[in-house]
């Protein structure tokens, strides 16, 4: 009985994502900018990959895109504006095929460090008060 929801599951998961496998998948803050990157084993009538960001981990949108390379490929993005008072950012992958169907990724936490620019930004911005 075991085996059959074992193969139930597979066959669920190979359905939802069988036309691109994704694995790697990491967010990181390096200083104020954000480093997406994740691998690709298979990628089968890919048209694009989105990057989209939430900041309250339930509205997501957009903030580029990156053409697929083909079968087992690495992808790195800098999201070079990650601001955010709250200082938590949610992002995920959206695969998007030739169908214009999307599929997406499990949305990863981080917790964005204020840069030194914005720091100053503010206090320039304060001497014009």
């Amino acid at each position: 009985m075991k085996f059959f929801i074992y193969l139930a599951i597979f066959l669920n998961a190979c359905l939802l994502f069988g036309k691109v496998e994704i694995s790697n998948v990491s967010v990181v803050d390096k200083g104020g900018v954000v480093k997406i990157s994740w691998d690709t084993a298979k990628e089968d009538d890919i048209e694009r990959f989105e990057l989209e960001k939430s900041f309250d981990g339930v509205h997501y949108s957009a903030f580029t895109y990156e053409k697929p390379k083909g079968d087992n490929s690495s992808y790195i993005i800098l999201d070079k504006s990650p601001f955010t008072k709250r200082g938590k950012i949610a992002y995920r992958i959206s695969v998007v095929d030739k169908d214009d169907k999307k599929h997406y990724s499990k949305s990863i936490n981080v917790f964005v460090s204020t840069s030194g620019i914005s720091g100053t930004w503010g206090s320039i911005k304060a001497m014009f008060r």
